[in-house]
């Protein structure tokens, strides 16, 4: 048995550390954990994936926001999917966020 919460690596500003935690690629599903120093407004990097994506908010807060300006805010045991092809990036995070993050790629 595992914790998502225990033996986190170690963070910087402006940084976040991706774990795979399960990936089974015949199902073609990745589950990772994210853990992010602190974030501020230009850290955050943009993503434009071709696959759904499901976010789980475990610890910390955070601030997703769209190429559209909308925002999300998170506080832990948040989540939110995230449809194929929908421009987003992390614009804000507190020192020690822990994310889970559901990847879900087409067969």
């Amino acid at each position: 048995m595992k914790s998502l919460l225990e033996n986190l690596p170690e963070t910087a500003p402006g940084r976040e550390v991706f774990e795979n935690l399960i990936a089974r690629p015949c199902a073609r599903v990745e589950i990772e954990r994210i853990v992010s120093g602190e974030l501020g407004e230009t850290d955050g990097q943009w993503y434009d994936q071709n696959w759904d994506e499901c976010v789980l908010l475990l610890a910390g807060e955070a601030v997703l926001e769209y190429a559209d300006g909308t925002t999300a805010t998170l506080k832990p045991f948040d989540f939110l999917e995230i449809p194929p092809n929908t421009p987003h990036h992390v614009k804000r995070t507190r020192a020690g966020t822990v994310w889970l993050a559901l990847h879900f790629h087409d067969k």
